[in-house]
């Protein structure tokens, strides 16, 4: 199985203990991990925790509405934050946003984005995540697989 790590992806997974996967680096579109064939279809997009607080504020703010606004039209997308809602809950991230409004910005992110974008936390379940999105652990008829059969066989690959 092979998993796609974007070329800018500064600390990728490495997906040690998951048998069989072999991770590709090469520039995606949108978010940071996906499967080979499906890249314009599924993709996740994965913050620490510091990246996600500092993505509420300035600049940052802009930048990460115009990468959730790309993962818009995929069909499989989410956010993997590699950190706990208790994590930001007490600030344990270094930025001076105080933690009620890390808070309200989290919460207000989901809202905005519900439906379209899934927010998961944690890293080991991140992980989980982009291996399941590439279809492993799942039976043939996954999600993805579905997915990539609705749109007319897009996909290259037959995994898809």
């Amino acid at each position: 199985m092979q998993i796609i790590t974007d070329t800018r992806e500064q600390l990728p997974y490495d997906f040690q203990g998951y048998a069989d996967v072999e991770v590709i680096r090469a520039g995606l579109l949108a978010g940071d991990y996906s499967i080979p064939g499906c890249e314009h279809l599924a993709a996740v997009e994965r913050k620490t925790l510091d990246d996600l607080i500092g993505c509420f504020m300035g600049k940052d703010r802009e930048r990460f509405a115009r990468e959730l606004a790309r993962l818009r039209p995929y069909i499989v997308k989410a956010v993997v934050v590699e950190s706990t809602l208790v994590d930001v809950a007490r600030g344990r991230y270094t930025s001076n946003m105080k933690p009620q409004s890390a808070m309200q910005s989290v919460i207000a992110m989901q809202v905005r984005r519900q439906g379209s974008v899934y927010v998961l936390w944690r890293n080991k379940r991140s992980r989980l995540f982009c291996f399941v999105l590439a279809g492993r652990d799942l039976p043939r008829s996954n999600r993805v697989r579905r997915v990539c059969a609705l749109n007319h066989g897009k996909c290259e690959r037959a995994h898809c």
